[in-house]
């Protein structure tokens, strides 16, 4: 199986991508791209440009499933608006499945487990965190 790990922050989105093959060896297949970044959500071009830079990308790596990090939508701590906009660009990809785990699915699951792997960067620690979670639950 290979997922897919997005985690959203204001206006980027940051991958990962995991691949478990019939041995249980979970190998990083992220490749050159690991973020973008949509500038301005109120300019008609870059939206079009963000949403075919992401479904052109989705295509490329021919992964099997697509996982989101929840975003509080309320509260002190809500997230963007624009974050919402990336969110929604991400789920009108139509080849494959869209899931979201919130963060206290992850929190408990790392209660009991470890992450056996390294995240190529330190800002892809919580995109990397869903995707083993996803292999491996």
């Amino acid at each position: 199986m290979k997922v897919c790990a997005i985690e959203i922050k204001s206006n980027k989105i940051i991958f990962v991508v995991l691949e478990k093959d019939s041995d249980n060896q979970i190998t990083e297949s992220t490749g050159k791209v690991k973020s973008i970044v949509l500038d301005d959500d109120h300019n008609h071009s870059q939206v079009i440009d963000f949403i075919e830079t992401i479904h052109s990308h989705f295509n490329s790596l021919e992964i099997d499933k697509i996982v989101i990090l929840s975003r509080s939508s309320k509260g002190q701590f809500s997230s963007s608006g624009i974050s919402f906009k990336l969110e929604g660009f991400i789920q009108a990809y139509k080849n494959k499945p869209v899931e979201f785990i919130s963060p206290k699915t992850l929190i408990a699951f790392y209660k009991k487990n470890t992450l056996d792997i390294t995240p190529q960067f330190s800002y892809q620690s919580e995109a990397s965190k869903l995707a083993y979670y996803v292999l491996n639950s």
